[in-house]
């Protein structure tokens, strides 16, 4: 699932916007018959709502709002783990097919828990491992973007 917009002048539109097109797609998602893709589709909508929120967080889209806005907008750390934790079930029951969605999960996952205040103790022993996992699954799917972005993250982690 992508989905590209930025509008420079006015961030909510954009925020709006994907927003809105999450909910279409999980409204539609309730007609499709086939489970695998209905999980696949699920999993995919909690990814990119996770993905949404970890970069609102980050303050890529609310340079333009007012500061009750940016408060209103921001999720905490905690709610965006729990949404990738869901993404996580999710991606576990569909099997060995999207071994490159899990990896992207487990690479978000990475990201928020070190950028997370509340957890002391950074990335445990079994993320390491995930994020390990995923560099392999980058380097045999041929993505070199995102293979070379785990092994920083894999680095981060190391390094933290």
């Amino acid at each position: 699932m992508s989905l590209y917009l930025y509008d420079k002048n006015d961030s909510s539109i954009t925020i709006n916007t994907i927003t809105a097109e999450l909910e279409s797609v999980s409204k539609a998602q309730v007609d499709i018959i086939d489970s695998e893709v209905y999980a696949a589709l699920g999993c995919s909508v909690v990814f990119a709502e996770a993905f949404l929120y970890y970069k609102v967080r980050k303050g890529r889209f609310l340079q333009s709002e007012t500061q009750d806005k940016r408060k209103r907008l921001k999720k905490k750390f905690e709610d965006i783990l729990a949404l990738l934790k869901r993404a996580e079930e999710l991606a576990s029951e569909l099997g060995s097919n999207y071994n490159l969605e899990a990896a992207k999960i487990s690479i978000l996952t990475s990201k928020v828990g070190l950028k997370n205040s509340s957890m002391t103790k950074g990335v445990d022993h079994k993320s390491m491992e995930r994020i390990k996992a995923a560099i392999a699954v980058f380097h045999a799917h041929r993505s070199k973007r995102l293979e070379i972005s785990a092994n920083y993250q894999y680095a981060l982690v190391v390094l933290q």
